[in-house]
């Protein structure tokens, strides 16, 4: 009787756990992120995606890529970043990449941004 009392705890636990919203397993996006923002569309994005690939950036440095041509989330996350360089929301285009600290828009911008990182 005392197993199937044990046994009734562990299931109820297992049920509440597996049943229960799950958050996102993506961790939150805090200032000190460095993050690259870009569209599959995007043909300067992609002047940057092949440098990156060209020059192994992604080995060398650590920021996380957000697609934001098909993610409202990422669309937004890239505005509230813009916001606190005081770039206004319709001014806003990709590639753009947040440093922790700072806005950097544009194809060659960006470039020379990384180009400048790998000479440290």
């Amino acid at each position: 009787m005392a197993g199937i009392a044990v046994l009734i705890i562990i299931l109820a636990i297992f049920g509440v756990k597996y049943f229960s919203p799950q958050k996102n397993s993506n961790p939150p996006i805090d200032d000190g992120v460095k993050i690259f923002f870009y569209s599959n569309t995007c043909p300067h994005c992609r002047n940057v995606e092949e440098y990156m690939e060209k020059n192994d950036i992604r080995n060398q440095m650590a920021f996380r890529e957000l697609e934001v041509g098909n993610s409202v989330e990422n669309a937004n996350i890239l505005i509230e970043k813009a916001k606190k360089c005081s770039i206004k929301p319709e001014d806003v285009g990709v590639p753009f990449f947040w440093d922790g600290t700072k806005c950097i828009m544009g194809d060659e911008p960006i470039i020379k941004y990384f180009d400048e990182q790998l000479k440290k």
